[in-house]
């Protein structure tokens, strides 16, 4: 995952440098999360490229600020055109340098056997999706260590273009937009290196961690740890530059710290669900069997009969062969007016097919958890041939992770 921030340095002219920091390997699915994408590019080796909406923001924030101050105090004597149309460049280049940043880790990523499920551009950089974690720890350090690589050799590509047009007498603002580029990627690395983990930095030290001590998930926990301390460490520096007047700097400098908790926390939920979950089958943490409604039955009839008198928050709904046709959870009960129960069914009121999470018994967990994550009623119908046999919610999914860190201490 690659995060663009954009930082207002002290200039109260508005000018805008960028900084990004990039994490992410074992990120959620794709169509989860604020990096969503709204826009398919294109594919590259396979790999789907998306953008987010939010993206937008940061590229107008950063060429705002070059077009509006930057380039113009740098290399006064050009028209206000000019300088629009060589910032909207730089901008232009530098979300192909996030790109390029994010396409090193999902190269290296499926030469090391991990699938790429695809790359998103948002409001606070790139995220590349990854639909499992890395085999090894040796996997995982090439691949944290690739990004930053690729920034460092992206940055010197553009210094060694700035020195050749310099060479050539080129105008000074195309040369100086060229040599910024070639600083904000090494900036970006440099970032990047930072051992807060699920930054790069913090990846490559996980790596090393878990190839030491042959514990994947004692190394992120660790991580983890360090990470949130740095994230603590933002927000005290945000704090300090509201105190310089530097408010916008420290909007950036807490979306940085907000993401780093909350990522390296969603880190550690994954590497756990993986160590505890490793090969077990749906069937073995489901619950069952379910308690079924018909479809055609009314609401009023269903919490009369049924629903009051059981402990589930959550019924399949079934068809008159048995079959399922959607879920009914108790929010979309209270979606009802009371007046309509009556008169609503079963089937009117609960999750179309197409919205809930199925899972065959002899599924791997790890799989169907997946799925769950991207399902409205965060839960796993579990059927043969159709017919429900059992659920899987969060409080199962609660319930054995917290086995599974009573287990592993």
């Amino acid at each position: 995952m690659a995060l663009l921030v954009g930082t207002h340095e002290a200039h109260d002219d508005g000018m805008v440098t960028p900084s990004e920091d990039t994490t992410a390997r074992e990120s959620p699915p794709a169509g989860h999360g604020p990096w969503n994408e709204h826009l398919r590019l294109a594919t590259v080796s396979g790999i789907p490229i998306g953008i987010n909406w939010s993206v937008l923001i940061i590229a107008w924030l950063i060429g705002a600020g070059l077009a509006g101050a930057t380039l113009p105090d740098t290399y006064p004597g050009y028209s206000d055109a000019e300088y629009a149309v060589m910032a909207a460049l730089a901008v232009a280049c530098f979300l192909a340098s996030i790109l390029g940043h994010e396409l090193a880790h999902a190269a290296v990523a499926q030469r090391s056997g991990v699938t790429v499920e695809g790359i998103t551009l948002w409001l606070i950089g790139g995220v590349a999706l990854f639909a499992d974690g890395p085999p090894t720890a040796r996997s995982d350090l090439r691949i944290a260590a690739a990004g930053p690589a690729a920034s460092i050799l992206i940055g010197l590509a553009w210094f060694g273009l700035g020195g050749a047009l310099a060479e050539l007498n080129a105008p000074a603002l195309i040369t100086g937009t060229t040599l910024w580029l070639g600083a904000v990627n090494l900036i970006v690395a440099a970032f990047n290196l930072l051992p807060a983990f699920p930054l790069d930095g913090g990846r490559m030290l996980r790596a090393w961690l878990w190839g030491r001590r042959g514990d994947q998930l004692r190394a992120t926990r660790t991580a983890a740890i360090i990470g949130r301390g740095f994230a603590v460490m933002f927000v005290i520096g945000g704090v300090l530059l509201v105190v310089a007047g530097l408010v916008v700097n420290a909007i950036w400098v807490w979306l940085i710290a907000w993401f780093l908790n909350g990522a390296a926390v969603s880190e550690v939920r994954g590497v756990t669900a993986t160590a505890v979950y490793g090969d077990r089958t749906v069937a073995e943490v489901m619950s069952g069997p379910p308690t079924c409604l018909e479809a055609t039955t009314t609401i009023a009839d269903a919490l009369e009969a049924t629903i009051l008198r059981n402990r589930w928050s959550a019924y399949p709904v079934v068809d008159h062969t048995g079959r399922t046709t959607g879920l009914l959870t108790l929010d979309r009960i209270r979606r009802v007016p009371d007046h309509r129960r009556a008169t609503t069914t079963v089937g009117d009121a609960a999750h179309p097919l197409d919205e809930i999470a199925l899972a065959d018994p002899d599924e791997q967990v790890l799989d169907a958890l997946q799925r769950m994550d991207r399902s409205m009623p965060q839960r796993v119908v579990v059927v043969e041939e159709g017919v429900p046999v059992g659920i899987v919610s969060i409080s199962d999914v609660v319930r054995e992770l917290e086995i599974g860190r009573l287990i592993s201490g």
